[in-house]
């Protein structure tokens, strides 16, 4: 059995079922539990709500109701585990993708188990309870006010990133991609084809910022940006973030923000780039999922926040491409 001793973190659930069940679930998971041994620590992650659709705001403090023991050790052999079955039988803690090694909350576990327990599972749409969560949880954690129907369903956020290659940009329209970055970034561009520059990332009291002087040389139709940055660990300022977008002015950016939820670091927030401004806002694609931060990589649980009806069509084109 392999053990990993982690700390604590308190999170607030995100509901898989539509109607009562999920209303259930969610009153039972706001009433919470909290581990006796030790104190709760919730952190405001920015000042106070506000703002309208598209527009920037503070966001507010948040306090999330369960604790999670990432002390607790959970076996995963036998359990078709993609990233541990790869090295069965060797010496090896398996570290090349990232899915943990801890159980989902317990609200989603019991949300999932009310679906399971119905027993029938057709084919089905995202319920409105979902979309709803979702704006809320964005505005009341970033502060960033988003309308229901801007929002794309996909089964991940790598579907998404081939998705947006090939339906954003002409075969002779050109990418920036920041490197390094996770692989299905370029992935997706060479698989659709399309042409891509490569912006490197320095280095700079220890963390990987843009060269913007590269940025600024090389016009582009579309921008990548992969924020909390994956693998440098970056969580870009607002300074950071403005001064992108002003370079990028002329291109849409896609914005894979997949683990905004997991920012570790004390003094840090994540600010998502559309909640900048409405300019920004209507020429930003956001790539968003709970799989990282719940633990749920398998549910297929993403999204894209779209305010731009054109590109918001171009992302929803297609249906059975998402699966690709």
């Amino acid at each position: 059995m392999h053990r990993h001793r982690r700390g604590h973190v308190r999170s607030r659930h995100c509901h898989l079922v539509p109607g009562e069940t999920a209303r259930r679930v969610a009153r039972h998971s706001d009433r919470g539990h909290r581990r006796q041994r030790q104190p709760p620590r919730g952190r405001s992650l920015q000042g106070d709500a506000g703002g309208r659709a598209g527009q920037p705001g503070e966001g507010r403090a948040v306090e999330a109701p369960e604790e999670i023991d990432f002390d607790l050790p959970v076996e995963r052999a036998g359990s078709w585990s993609l990233r541990w079955e790869r090295y069965a039988g060797r010496d090896v803690i398996p570290l090349w993708v990232a899915d943990t090694d801890f159980r989902a909350p317990r609200g989603v576990l019991e949300a999932l188990g009310a679906r399971v327990r119905h027993g029938v599972f057709g084919y089905s749409l995202p319920p409105e309870e979902l979309r709803s969560a979702i704006v809320e949880r964005l505005a009341g954690r970033y502060g960033w006010r988003v309308e229901p129907s801007w929002i794309v369903f996909l089964p991940g956020v790598v579907s998404g990133l081939h998705v947006s290659a090939r339906r954003l940009l002409a075969p002779d329209e050109h990418a920036l991609v920041p490197t390094p970055i996770y692989q299905h970034f370029k992935r997706a561009l060479e698989l659709a084809p399309r042409p891509h520059t490569d912006i490197p990332l320095v280095l700079e009291r220890g963390r990987w910022v843009f060269d913007f002087d590269v940025i600024k040389r090389t016009p582009a139709r579309l921008a990548y940006l992969c924020n909390p940055h994956n693998p440098g660990g970056t969580v870009f300022t607002r300074a950071e973030l403005v001064q992108f977008a002003q370079l990028t002015r002329d291109a849409i950016i896609v914005s894979d923000e997949i683990h905004c939820d997991l920012v570790l670091d004390p003094g840090a927030k994540h600010l998502p780039i559309a909640s900048l401004s409405p300019e920004i806002s209507r020429r930003t694609v956001t790539l968003m999922s709970a799989n990282k931060a719940f633990n749920i990589p398998a549910a297929g649980c993403a999204w894209a926040v779209v305010e731009d009806p054109r590109l918001r069509e171009a992302m929803s084109l297609d249906e059975r491409a998402h699966a690709l």
